[in-house]
């Protein structure tokens, strides 16, 4: 099964082949491509040293590969050629299908990029396409372009263009709604300077900053420390497994101290990636900042080897930091001797989930916890204390004290060894408990007494649902009680049981497949590295028939057939299926309540269809009646307008003609006091000819009479 996991990937179309997607792509492709892919298989030939292939897989791979793992790529092509004749042909053939693949779905997305890809419209719809939702970009491209570029500093690479698109295309899609993802793409203090320059200009709101799994180191974290103090918006910190030691962890912490608005920072390390080492002095400032800080709700230090030292000084803060609800100090070399602080942080804190496996806890840490739930009562509701050494006597004091804690759902044991004598401890603890839903007692020496004392338990409980005790030597004879026990109550309801790695045969394995086929609530089962055959096979087959409930059963690594395992997945197949048609119960019931026929149920989509009709003839007479209004609106609009303008025509020539008439007045007045004038000049003249006329007369006269006389 894993070495077809090995070969097989995922791809868009999985009914073809890696060889048949090749041959259809080959047309498509580009020329640099091919010599890429020629310059692997080159280098693989050779048998060069596996970190030089490494970094080269990781320069030419690009984060747009979504679906191809590049970790997995990195170690197959990395690995040597063997000397035999057939595993180097085997070998050979996988790296084939690895490379094929590969260049297939890197090439196929560069065609579909080059043909779409070519304004910040079409870049837009393709992000919606891929997402189903409007995700729009948290930066820029020129945003992504210089942090491509200062990431090819880091790494002393040339920035090649089209390595440069990728990276703008993968930034696009998975950077986005305020996020800024770079996980694992070995950045380092270049990339810290710019984002220390983003985060300080502010002009873009970025809510969520995830860099694990990076080499950022002392002076990396200082940038990013420094743009974290100026930040107003980020939410969500993540710098796990970055290479940084105790300064890096001072700058960080003093960045949080002057920041109040991350809610969730994660300074510890990934799993398998132990890179952060902090140390006991390192934390003082986060002392001060819990202190201090108020928006402060998650907080993972795992693996930063913090030690006795280190929880002493952070104590204070935890029990003053009130929103603090979640806590993980995993893996940090937490002996006895700090085990009465972990207590009295249990109990004076607000913390609700506390992750405290892999820490030497040892048996004094039980009676500290002990001592402690004498004054106060816990609140936690998550607890992990895997592999804490709590060998030997005292674990009758652990149940005992946690037995008080009403709100704790979910409790982790695992690799602690539990003795003969603490069992009846443990079945008590698990029927008197009322709120447990989740108990994990993987690789607890339980053997068939501890499954004995946990069936005793869950006969009267009726609250716990999942149950994981893998790797505990359990056998057939502890697995048939477990099973008569669960079967008999009337009030187990357990949904997920874990017993894989055991040591259980056909003896336990016919018992737990009549409890597949009794029992009600049981959805999930793991038998897997067990030691089942065909006689257990085939009672499952015939519970899966009588039971529609369960939907997975693991049996991988057992010694049956592969065609029981075939059918046994084909009915668990049919039962999500059946699950998911029961999915509406409720609204079948409440249609069934009324009681329509099918004929009744036609008659009235005929009288809605009916209505509808009249409905739209009603729209139509409507729309034509508006239409006809407006029709003879605009005509009496026409006219009004028409005879507006007519009457401002006749005011104009009306006013014209007074005018002319006026005119002709004015000119009528002037000829005649012209005449008159004219007149006036002849009467003139003859007056005065009279008079000269008169005295001519009247002289005429007078001489004659002097004559006379």
């Amino acid at each position: 099964g894993k070495r077809d996991e090995f070969l097989v990937e995922e791809n868009d179309s999985p009914a073809t082949s890696p060889s048949t997607q090749l041959k259809t792509a080959k047309t498509e492709r580009p020329s640099t491509q091919t010599s890429r892919k020629d310059k692997i298989r080159a280098l693989s030939r050779k048998n060069l040293d596996g970190c030089l292939l490494s970094k080269l897989a990781s320069t030419l791979s690009t984060p747009s590969t979504k679906k191809v793992n590049s970790v997995a790529l990195k170690k197959k092509i990395a690995r040597p050629l063997t000397s035999s004749h057939s595993s180097g042909r085997m070998l050979s053939k996988v790296r084939r299908n690895l490379y094929d693949e590969f260049s297939v779905t890197t090439k196929s997305k560069e065609l579909t990029r080059s043909k779409t890809i070519s304004s910040p419209a079409k870049r837009n719809r393709i992000i919606i396409t891929m997402n189903g939702s409007k995700d729009s970009p948290t930066l820029s491209d020129k945003e992504y372009q210089k942090l491509f570029v200062a990431r090819c500093k880091d790494l002393r690479l040339p920035c090649l263009p089209l390595q440069q698109e990728r990276f703008v295309q993968y930034m696009r899609e998975f950077s986005i709604n305020g996020s800024l993802r770079m996980v694992e793409m070995s950045i380092g203090y270049n990339v810290a300077i710019e984002i220390k320059r983003i985060l300080c200009r502010g002009k873009y709101s970025i809510s969520e900053l995830d860099l694990k799994r990076n080499v950022l180191g002392d002076e990396g974290i200082k940038q990013i420390a420094e743009g974290i103090r100026k930040s107003k918006t980020l939410v969500h910190l993540d710098v796990s497994s970055n290479d940084y030691g105790k300064i890096g962890g001072d700058y960080l912490f003093k960045g949080l101290r002057d920041n109040s608005t991350i809610n969730c920072l994660y300074a510890g390390n990934s799993k398998g990636l132990h890179r952060n080492f902090l140390g006991g002095s390192a934390v003082e400032e986060l002392n001060d900042s819990l202190i201090s800080h108020r928006q402060l709700v998650v907080l993972d230090l795992r693996g930063a080897s913090i030690g006795n030292d280190g929880l002493r000084r952070i104590s204070e803060g935890l029990k003053k930091c009130l929103p603090l609800r979640i806590l993980n100090l995993s893996f940090n070399v937490i002996r006895s001797e700090a085990s009465g602080m972990v207590a009295e942080i249990m109990g004076k804190s607000n913390i609700k989930r506390l992750d405290m496996s892999i820490n030497p806890l040892g048996s004094t840490f039980k009676s500290e916890l002990e001592a402690s739930t004498k004054a106060r009562i816990f609140l936690q509701t998550h607890l992990n204390f895997s592999q804490c050494n709590f060998e030997g006597t005292g674990m009758n004091a652990l149940f005992d004290s946690i037995r008080k804690n009403t709100c704790l759902t979910n409790f982790a044991l695992d690799s602690c060894r539990i003795v003969e004598d603490e069992l009846s401890s443990l079945s008590s603890y698990i029927s008197s408990h009322s709120s447990l839903r989740s108990l994990s007692l993987n690789k607890s020496d339980l053997r068939n007494k501890g499954i004995k004392a946990i069936a005793d338990g869950l006969y009267e409980n009726s609250f716990l649902q999942y149950l994981y005790l893998a790797k505990n030597h359990i056998s057939g004879e502890g697995v048939k009680y477990f099973a008569h026990k669960v079967i008999s109550s009337r009030t187990c309801k357990i949904e997920v049981l874990d017993l894989s790695e055991n040591d259980i045969d056909d003896d336990g394995g016919l018992p737990l497949a009549s409890l597949v086929e009794k029992n009600r609530s049981l959805i999930q089962l793991s038998l897997a590295n067990n030691n089942m055959k065909r006689q257990s096979a085939m009672a499952f087959i015939a519970g899966l028939k009588k039971n529609r409930v369960v939907r997975k059963i693991n049996l991988f690594h057992n010694l049956i057939e592969i065609k029981y395992i075939e059918t046994i997945d084909q009915l668990l197949a049919f039962n999500k299926k059946e699950t998911l048609k029961k999915t509406v119960p409720l609204y079948q019931k409440e249609i069934r309540t009324y009681n329509f026929d099918a004929n009744d149920l036609n008659k009235t989509q005929q009288k809605i269809e009916e209505v509808k009709t009249k409905f739209k003839i009603e729209q139509i007479v409507h729309t034509l009646s508006a239409k006809e209004l407006n029709q003879t609106q605009h005509k009496e609009k026409k006219k009004s307008v028409v005879v507006e303008e007519r009457k401002k025509k006749t005011d104009g020539e009306m006013l014209n003609l007074d005018k002319q008439i006026r005119k002709s007045e004015k000119e009528i007045d002037v000829e005649h006091e012209d005449y008159k004038k004219n007149i006036q000049q002849p009467n003139r003249k003859l007056g005065e000819i009279g008079r000269a006329i008169s005295r001519i007369e009247e002289e005429s006269i007078y001489q004659y009479h002097k004559e006379v006389v």
